[in-house]
């Protein structure tokens, strides 16, 4: 008669809450990508177009832009699926928080 064996058990990791260094600044890079890319975009577009300058008002709000993919991509390094997911929940309790009630 074969040897009766114990059914292989499937552990799932459970992935830790991450507190650390490279978390937290990675978790930074992902939350401030957004106004940096577009907010240093639109002023320098200002500025450009206060100072008579559009054309360097011009590259300087592609250069910001370019620097908020590069944050975007720096911070989804470091942080990782679950600096995204914490992004994403915080951007869901900033939405509630100021959606009319």
């Amino acid at each position: 008669m074969p040897e009766r064996t114990e059914p292989a058990v499937i552990d799932q990791p459970v992935a830790p809450v991450r507190t650390g260094c490279r978390f937290k600044l990675g978790l930074f890079l992902l939350v401030a990508n957004w106004p940096v890319g577009y907010g240093g975009a639109a002023l320098a577009l200002a500025w450009g177009r206060a100072t008579g300058q559009d054309k360097f008002g011009a590259i300087m709000a592609a250069v910001f832009y370019a620097f908020s993919w590069g944050m975007l991509g720096a911070g989804v390094l470091l942080a990782g699926k679950a600096g995204l997911a914490r992004t994403k929940e915080l951007g869901t309790q900033l939405k509630n928080k100021f959606r009319r009630r």
